[in-house]
């Protein structure tokens, strides 16, 4: 039999999102939900599924557990052609949940239950196969444990595969001195701009140039707002990436930044340059943005290089 080697393998955490549409997110008191959906996320796997459906060779490592939920989040990344093989399930433990609130903006809270999450260990992973992929992404986890297991594959990853790496809120609250191995050995980091400053306790430029100065290549830091797609800093290099379309309609936020890495890394495997990388990732993250769910309506590469196209007429 014929093994087909992955062109991206990512690890991160396996949920499932449990998405309550509220008028307001409140500190306190009682209002209704408006809207609620369970679907599939988890930061790498979203990004996963997203070069899945763009006909990119994928594999995920991950647990989830041995019940209803654990079985939709592997056949949900089946579906989009992800290889799923390698996934870990974890008798005797629940799969990961996360309950996220989202207001009429689009802004939203996540409180995650990491579940099986928390029992993916080095024995879960093939490092043989790590050894031969093109790409590993990473994402963040609840548990100590997994960052030191992510810290380790770190350490140990061939110079020939690149590493990109979405720390996400949970990492940037660990701070600098724990992240820092990852962002070192990083080919590319996704962050936004409240997650940067949060992890390297500056302000940019200077929290892209420390991750610069301790070894990543290329710091992309995501803005989310009307005047900016994107800031992409490289040695001695900045660039400012300017929006393409009107304002976003944004229902959820949720999963726009792992759909932006998505769209930018398909972008690099296309030997894209820069400019191009990031908006492939808006077209991605525009699209995220006008559903509910992480994974709601993200384009196959045909659809995604007709909304290129259309960019250029």
């Amino acid at each position: 039999m014929t093994v087909v080697t992955p062109r991206v393998v990512g690890i991160g955490a396996m949920n499932m999102d449990h998405h309550y549409r509220v008028e307001a997110i409140l500190r306190d008191g009682e209002a209704p939900v408006e809207e609620y959906l369970q679907s599939p996320g988890g930061s790498a796997a979203n990004t996963i599924y997203a070069l899945g459906r763009l006909g990119i060779s994928t594999r995920f490592l991950g647990a989830v557990g041995e019940d209803d939920y654990g079985r939709t989040l592997v056949a949900d990344l089946s579906g989009a052609g992800v290889d799923t093989s390698y996934i870990a399930v974890k008798k005797g433990r629940p799969s990961g949940q996360v309950l996220a609130l989202v207001d009429r903006s689009g802004h939203r809270s996540l409180y995650a239950l990491p579940g099986a999450n928390s029992h993916l260990s080095m024995d879960d992973i093939p490092r043989n196969y790590l050894s031969n992929t093109g790409c590993l992404h990473l994402s963040a986890f609840v548990g100590d444990e997994q960052l030191g297991l992510q810290r380790e594959l770190t350490a140990s990853l061939p110079h020939g595969v690149q590493l990109a790496f979405s720390p996400g809120a949970l990492y940037a609250d660990r701070g600098w001195g724990q992240v820092a191995p990852i962002v070192s050995r990083s080919n590319i980091l996704f962050a936004n701009r409240d997650e940067i400053l949060q992890l390297t306790g500056t302000g940019l430029p200077e929290a892209a140039q420390r991750c610069l100065d301790a070894g990543c290549h290329m710091v992309v830091v995501t803005s989310g707002g009307a005047d900016e797609v994107c800031a992409i800093y490289q040695k001695d290099k900045e660039h400012v990436v300017a929006p393409a379309f009107k304002a976003a309609q944004v229902k959820d936020s949720t999963g726009a930044g792992d759909a932006f890495a998505a769209g930018f890394l398909y972008g690099l495997l296309r030997e894209g340059d820069t400019e191009e990388c990031a908006r492939l990732g808006e077209i991605m993250a525009v699209i995220s943005l006008r559903g509910l769910g992480a994974r709601s309506g993200l384009p196959s590469e045909t659809e995604l290089l007709l909304q290129r196209a259309s960019l250029l007429l």
